[in-house]
């Protein structure tokens, strides 16, 4: 009996997680700041319409970004270019969203959230 509760209680948080995504987006929103080949490099991460988008400090363009599985907080997308991400946020031991790690084209990339 105890173990129908437990999967009632951790089904019904799955689905608002899944029904709900905008709280989880809000949090990953901000600025995050990345190295590459000795330079900073800027991601600014924001909300629209209830979509996640993300753009450079270089580029005016927003894309979105796909969630591919939101309790890893793991999403996708491909600029204009034609080039593919995976984009993973994490928490820090204060559960705060602190850290991203992009990979693209063979390339990890680690950032840390400067704003927001």
């Amino acid at each position: 009996m105890i173990q129908v509760i437990i999967g009632e209680v951790e089904g019904q948080f799955a689905g608002r997680i899944r029904a709900r995504p905008e709280k989880l987006y809000e949090e990953i929103s901000g600025k995050y700041e990345f190295y590459y080949e000795g330079q900073a490099l800027i991601l600014t991460f924001m909300v629209k319409d209830g979509t996640l988008y993300g753009t450079s400090e270089n580029d005016d363009e927003e894309v979105e970004l796909e969630p591919v599985e939101l309790e890893s907080m793991s999403f996708e997308t491909t600029d204009m270019d034609g080039t593919f991400f995976e984009i993973t946020f994490s928490r820090d031991e204060n559960k705060k969203i602190t850290k991203c790690v992009v990979l693209t084209e063979g390339m990890e990339l680690e950032g840390t959230k400067i704003e927001g």
